[in-house]
């Protein structure tokens, strides 16, 4: 196919070798005949003029001269970008003429590699005659750029920098160059028109290349928490329409039909790629993460689930929504087959931009941070046990999965328009008015909960319920005072939604459990050996269970003559606990002797 295309393309190659340029098909002219330079127009009026002129640069750059063959190559090149970004039929119907094809059949990806092709002969003929050619340097540059695109995000960069070098050199192939810059967004922007989440962002965000100096390469990274934002449409049109203002020569009206078809497209596909805070009245978030592109609960969203394969449904609601509207979606959510709702939020995200990058001049006034969607990851499990419609990876991030043996008490914060109470089927917690603004609920249960973790350090999952009168913002609020502590430490990884709470135990037993075991504490001497305080505290909490009481206690290890750990205490339940540290006295070269002292810490 290769050599069928060369043998019917736009250009020949001559019998003189290498050295010499393709010749046109069908065309023999004297090198001796004044050169009438003016036909060489687009759209080409004199037809046998053009071939005329065409042949006598072509013999006339063989012979040596580079002016020549420079106008030759520069005009073909011209007529190519003619009829690529012009849709000129004039200049399609003399390039079908030239290469002796049928104009119709100057079209489609084969005929662009056909002519580029040549089009890459002409400049290196130049180029054989004089390395030097700066013009001719950059043609090959244009015509490999169309023989052999960048295929690879690690290789655009640098490829569409060398357009960008052409453009800021102000020659005469700076238009041509132009369009190229611009044609790369456009088939990005067409792209992402047929798109929806993941790959809308990753579409439009390779219209950063050509439009902007700064590496675009963290808008592609993998976790939404290390990527801008991505552009938006309306934000690209502008610097589009001004990157064909300053086209000149005989490419602008090609230029003016890419600006036309702009102008169109932004009206006929008036399409975002993030989701707007405002617009949409979002409840805002101090801590959360960037919203990742799931797709939005409503219509299609069994098939958006399917395609998109993460099993994560998100939810755009105004903060003042009733929290009924959130059960709904969330079961609608579960129904159509994910496992994670996630709640769309306002929020802050600090960036650091470079000079030239898409949001260096759309930051806040702080100059460190853009508002943005986010997203808080609420598990559906407890709705119901349907299978989700994602691919079984066997991979469970810590924020989406819902691991029922990391929420074995089964907590649940009952969310109110007056209160939270924090419940479990063993009894409740505590009771926290909301109902006032004298009051600090998120601190309250902020410190409830800390003490729940320091009590049963393996739970890590919080149902949240909210109540029928209460709101969307109210269930957003509650998350984040459950997801991090006041000093931004992480409470619970997992969250989840429900419809109803448990049936709870009456009295205070289980009250009274999670403040005793929470003020389990060991003190361990030396230093060196609290890598073991863990697992002897795991066993302190079996026993305080047990006993139902405050157990404290001193236990001492020491390494025997015979190189065994020797435990001394006068609890020889404690004793059992303290087993976890023996390994560090009996190592080779290990620790002496071990003091720890079990008790149980201040009330908190």
């Amino acid at each position: 196919m290769h050599s069928r295309l060369l043998a019917a393309s736009l250009l020949l190659l001559t019998a003189c070798g290498p050295s010499a340029a393709p010749k046109i098909a069908g065309k023999v002219s004297s090198p001796t005949q004044a050169l009438n330079i003016e036909a060489l127009v687009i759209p080409p009026h004199k037809i046998e003029s053009v071939y005329t002129v065409l042949d006598q640069l072509q013999q006339r750059g063989d012979a040596g001269d580079q002016q020549s063959a420079w106008q030759r190559a520069h005009y073909l090149l011209d007529l190519f970008d003619a009829v690529r970004f012009g849709n000129d039929a004039a200049s399609r119907s003399l390039l079908a003429r030239i290469a002796g094809w049928p104009a119709d059949s100057m079209t489609g990806p084969g005929a662009t590699q056909a002519v580029a092709e040549l089009l890459l002969l002409e400049f290196d003929h130049m180029l054989e005659q004089s390395r030097q050619h700066k013009l001719g340097g950059q043609g090959r540059i244009l015509a490999n750029f169309d023989l052999s695109p960048p295929r690879k995000r690690g290789e655009v960069f640098q490829r569409l920098l060398e357009l960008k070098r052409i453009v800021a050199s102000e020659g005469p192939l700076a238009t041509n160059a132009r369009l190229r810059l611009f044609g790369y967004c456009k088939n990005a922007l067409l792209d992402a028109a047929s798109y929806a989440g993941q790959e809308r962002r990753v579409a439009i965000s390779h219209c950063l290349y050509p439009l902007y100096s700064a590496n675009p390469a963290p808008y592609f990274a993998e976790k939404a928490e290390n990527r801008p934002p991505p552009p938006e449409l309306a934000n690209l049109v502008p610097v589009m329409q001004e990157l064909l203002n300053e086209s000149r020569g005989r490419l602008v009206a090609a230029s003016t039909v890419q600006r036309q078809w702009m102008a169109e497209f932004e009206t006929s596909s008036a399409f975002r790629t993030g989701i707007a805070v405002d617009a949409n009245l979002l409840p805002f978030a101090t801590a959360a993460l960037p919203y990742d592109d799931a797709p939005l609960i409503g219509k299609g969203l069994r098939a958006a689930l399917q395609f998109d394969g993460r099993g994560t449904a998100a939810l755009v609601l105004p903060a003042a929504t009733p929290a009924s509207q959130t059960l709904v979606a969330a079961q609608a959510a579960q129904l159509a087959g994910a496992h994670t709702m996630a709640v769309v939020v306002g929020m802050k995200q600090k960036l650091r931009v470079p000079k030239g990058d898409y949001w260096s001049n759309r930051l806040a006034r702080d100059g460190k941070s853009v508002e943005r969607a986010g997203q808080l990851l609420l598990s559906l499990a407890p709705l119901g046990k349907k299978e989700s419609t994602a691919p079984q990876t066997g991979v469970r991030t810590k924020a989406q999965g819902w691991d029922p043996t990391r929420a074995a008490l089964q907590l649940h914060l009952l969310i109110s328009p007056t209160s939270w109470r924090l419940v479990s089927p063993l009894g409740e917690l505590a009771a926290i008015d909301t109902s006032t603004k004298s009051t600090l609920p998120q601190e309250t249960l902020r410190t409830l909960l800390s003490q729940v973790r320091r009590a049963f350090p393996d739970e890590d999952g919080l149902i949240l319920v909210p109540e029928q009168k209460s709101s969307h913002a109210a269930l957003v609020t509650a998350a984040l005072a459950a997801l991090h502590d006041s000093q931004g430490q992480r409470l619970f990884s997992s969250l989840a939604i429900a419809t109803s709470g448990p049936v709870v135990r009456n009295g205070k037993a289980f009250q009274k459990r999670v403040k005793r075991r929470a003020r389990a504490h060991l003190q361990v001497s030396p230093q060196s050996a609290q890598s073991r305080s863990a697992a002897a505290r795991a066993c302190y909490l079996r026993l305080l269970d047990k006993k139902g009481k405050a157990v404290v206690g001193q236990v001492r290890i020491e390494r025997a003559a015979d190189g065994s750990a020797k435990i001394t205490g006068k609890s020889r339940k404690l004793n059992e606990c303290a087993q976890a540290f023996t390994t560090l006295v009996e190592a080779d070269g290990g620790i002496a002797a071990i003091a720890i002292r079990f008790d149980l810490g201040p009330q908190s």
